[in-house]
């Protein structure tokens, strides 16, 4: 293999792991060119802040990883998930954003309309959620979850925070669920052409997968505090609460999460996606002009990082450059380290 490689490509072929469905877009198909002239035509002079993009996606919110590190002496059954959760218990959620890296509130769409985890045992009134939460029999997105996101949460949201008057765009993909019962005055929806939501759809470039590594992250470290072992002067065993009754034991007493549970880690891992990921996010599609680049550049610079990851440093970017320069005229001496004179190029 190495001696084929070095004979067609150079010696340069590499093992890559293949992923996503980005290669399937045809970037000469005309149908495509033309909805994204119609797109870029109309947003070429609106400010980033009033271009949002909206996605829904699905996590497994009780799946554990099925990898981990063993000792010789452990068995992988021992040491593997158990209680690992339930591995098809799913959430949709939704997520959207603006094109100087701004959230809107995380929503949920689970199967029940009113789980029994959003209120105490003997009481019939709701607790506060940490986010929206919709009802779907399938937990999935329709045009009732759709119309009630848009016009009684989105909308008033943009009314009460943004300037009276401005138009707001947003970009979704063709999928049928994504049609508003009537139309408004305040948001102008834009859909992105068909099967091209891999290379056009903004959470579709690391949004939504930053947002899912998070949870877990959270939810990993939350499971790790009720499997220690209690070993004195070392380890305390965690403190349990009293049982809370069925249907509403959740993390907080060492079982898989609840409803309620994915809603409160799905809120802070939302608020770990930083605004600097989504404005590059935005930048890696093809709906940006030279007039938003030049915004969005002088907010990342503004902020202290910018862009370029050769810079990305926590000193002044004259002194970066400076350092820079030294080394280039740097004399190596031929006995030098391979390692070294790597470096120093």
């Amino acid at each position: 293999m190495q001696k084929f490689l070095k004979r067609s490509a150079g010696n340069n072929g590499k093992s890559k792991r293949l992923f996503g469905t980005a290669g399937d877009v045809d970037d000469e198909d005309e149908e495509r060119i033309k909805i994204l002239n119609s797109i870029k035509s109309e947003i070429k002079n609106v400010h980033p802040s009033y271009l949002w993009n909206m996605d829904e996606s699905g996590i497994q919110y009780q799946k554990l990883p099925d990898r981990t590190y063993l000792a010789k002496f452990e068995k992988r059954k021992v040491s593997g998930t158990s209680d690992g959760g339930n591995e098809k218990a799913r959430l949709s959620f939704i997520t959207c954003v603006n094109g100087i890296g701004e959230k809107f509130q995380m929503a949920i769409i689970g199967k029940a309309k009113r789980p029994m985890c959003f209120y105490k045992a003997g009481s019939k009134t709701n607790i506060d959620l940490p986010c929206l939460y919709f009802g779907q029999p399938c937990a999935w997105m329709d045009t009732c979850v759709f119309n009630s996101w848009l016009f009684n949460h989105f909308i008033p949201f943009l009314k009460a925070n943004y300037p009276p008057g401005k138009k707001h765009f947003l970009n979704i993909d063709n999928f049928s669920g994504h049609v508003p019962n009537h139309n408004n005055e305040t948001v102008k929806i834009q859909y992105l052409p068909p099967n091209s939501t891999s290379t056009d759809q903004v959470c579709d470039q690391g949004v939504i997968r930053s947002l899912q590594v998070y949870y877990k992250y959270a939810l990993l470290n939350i499971l790790a505090d009720f499997e220690q072992v209690s070993l004195p002067g070392l380890f305390k065993a965690p403190k349990l609460r009293p049982d809370p009754g069925r249907g509403r034991r959740g993390i907080k007493d060492g079982r898989m999460p609840h409803i309620l549970d994915a809603m409160e880690l799905m809120t802070k891992a939302w608020d770990k996606v930083s605004d600097t990921s989504i404005i590059k996010c935005w930048k890696k599609t093809n709906l940006y002009s030279a007039y938003h680049l030049q915004i969005v550049d002088a907010i990342l610079a503004k902020r202290g990082r910018p862009d370029d990851p050769t810079l990305e440093s926590k000193l002044p970017l004259s002194t970066v450059l400076d350092m820079k320069a030294k080394l280039q005229t740097l004399t190596i001496p031929k006995y030098a380290d391979f390692a070294l004179k790597k470096s120093l190029q």
